[in-house]
């Protein structure tokens, strides 16, 4: 039998390697720890031989205790020894690295006590030979790989019995494990179903433009349409939330003297220009409609002038009283920062104007014979695609859409369900309808159809890996999201490492 120590370690190199899978598989070992006895005591904060509860699986304390045969102090030091942390490193933190450490140690001996509660309800057993045989080849009694008797008897009565608990315990777990999750059968049509899946690539031409680029004239169109929308005024503000009869008080205070009007909204005031003595700076028009329940009230307040105090006015949760800082103006076009102004009210409030414009532009590109050309005509970008299967939402699995120099929006076109859709539905060279992405318009292109023949070969060789991952992650899953476990792990660990 592997010691524990190797396939620690094995897992370890693995995780350094780039290939996604074997990264993956390295949640196996939350489960798959076998027979090991670490060479010395775990040092940490817990000092004194003291033995700390941690939490509880059924009726099993979860405990900590500074001994080699215990699982948890085993599992610490086994998870510091095989750390790559740099600790000489000005970002690294001690405090930050114990936690991670100990938490996963945690959650190892939260399910070996959860598979041996299982076990001894299912009344599995150990035989003593068994048990003997791996004292003999593996236990803590080998003089240069060889049991050595005199050490076996000068050894305390009470640690031997220590070991043998060790053993049994970690052979029952072994033997729940190699059925769990080595033993686990699967049928050859999901294997050919996958791989399947992972073979038939395409890769793609994308037609793409962002909303950013809706064009300035079709803003001054927008705004000179609308440009009541954008009518201003300065004001500041009480909120009040009470009541009316708080509000109606309130009111009479300013109203009689809008002078009080800043000292008022510092103390009454119930958003966030109260700290400002209720400044709100420059409101557009819209705003307002967004802000007052009733219509009319808008015009109420844009008819105010300098000084003036507005009457008491109701808003969706509330109350509202404005006095005039400024009298209002009418949008000015020539402003240089006029057209800004209007296009942030557009992105926010009339995203559709922008998205119906370019998807007339990306059904003229559709239409015409020569796709690239038009594409330029009309400010389009093309993005090629490397070769790649569908693969919604990018599984490690499978090979990912990679683009060279692509903006965020297509960066995102492996989450895009109906992207993909139509995508693996197109003929060679047949364009899609224009689809949305995110703040932007893309057409896409089919360039062609291709093989990977490698991806059979591969998927062979981790299927059996990907299998024990699955299994794995679902008993983990299982016993630490279980109600039979209570995890004090955090109130724990900060009383003793605080």
């Amino acid at each position: 039998m592997k010691t524990n120590k190797k396939s620690e370690e094995t897992i370890v190199d693995k995780k350094k390697q780039k290939n996604p899978i074997v990264y993956a598989l390295t949640v196996v070992i939350l489960v798959v720890v076998v027979v090991t006895f670490v060479g010395s005591p775990v040092a940490v904060n817990i000092g004194g031989g003291e033995r700390v509860v941690f939490g509880r699986w059924a009726n099993k304390p979860i405990v900590f205790f500074p001994d080699l045969s215990n699982y948890f102090a085993e599992q610490v030091e086994i998870i510091e020894r095989n750390s790559t942390v740099d600790r000489s490193s000005p970002n690294f933190d001690q405090l930050r690295h114990s936690l991670r450490v100990w938490r996963e140690a945690f959650e190892r001996t939260v399910i070996h006590t959860a598979i041996l509660w299982k076990l001894e309800r299912s009344s599995v057993t150990v035989s003593n030979s068994r048990i003997d045989r791996m004292l003999v080849n593996h236990g803590p009694y080998l003089v240069n790989g060889e049991f050595n008797i005199d050490r076996y008897n000068n050894t305390p009565i009470s640690e031997r019995n220590r070991h043998r608990v060790h053993i049994r315990d970690s052979l029952l777990r072994q033997q729940y494990i190699d059925d769990i999750i080595f033993g686990i059968k699967t049928s050859q049509h999901e294997l050919d179903f996958i791989s399947t899946m992972g073979k038939n690539e395409i890769t793609l031409d994308i037609a793409y433009i962002s909303f950013n680029e809706f064009p300035e004239n079709e803003v001054i169109s927008f705004a000179e349409e609308n440009i009541d929308l954008f009518r201003s005024i300065e004001l500041s503000r009480i909120t009040i939330l009470s009541s009316r009869r708080d509000a109606q008080r309130i009111h009479s205070i300013v109203a009689g003297n809008p002078d009080a009007f800043r000292d008022t909204a510092i103390n009454h005031s119930a958003d966030r220009f109260a700290g400002i003595g209720g400044d709100m700076g420059r409101v557009y028009n819209h705003d307002l409609r967004m802000e007052l329940r009733n219509r009319a009230d808008v015009e109420t307040v844009l008819a105010l002038r300098r000084g003036e105090v507005s009457p008491l006015l109701e808003i969706h949760n509330g109350w509202v009283i404005y006095r005039c800082n400024n009298n209002p103006q009418d949008f000015d076009l020539s402003d240089p920062d006029s057209i800004n102004i209007v296009r942030n009210y557009m992105t926010i409030y009339e995203l559709g104007i922008i998205e119906n414009y370019f998807l007339q532009r990306a059904m003229e590109v559709k239409s015409a014979t020569d796709f690239r050309s038009a594409a330029a005509r009309n400010n389009f970008t093309i993005y090629r695609t490397s070769s790649f299967p569908i693969n919604f939402r990018n599984h490690e699995l499978f090979r990912r859409a990679e683009i060279e120099n692509a903006p965020m929006d297509l960066r995102m076109i492996n989450f895009n369900q109906d992207l993909l859709e139509r995508a693996f539905s197109l003929r060679e060279n047949e364009i899609s309808e224009p689809i949305t992405l995110g703040n932007s318009v893309v057409l896409l292109s089919l360039v062609e159809r291709s093989e990977n023949e490698d991806f059979s070969n591969f998927l062979n060789s981790v299927w059996p890996f990907l299998l024990q991952q699955a299994a794995g992650q679902s008993v983990s899953s299982f016993i630490l999201e279980s109600d039979r476990l209570r995890d004090n792990f955090e109130a724990v660990f900060t009383q003793h490492f605080f």
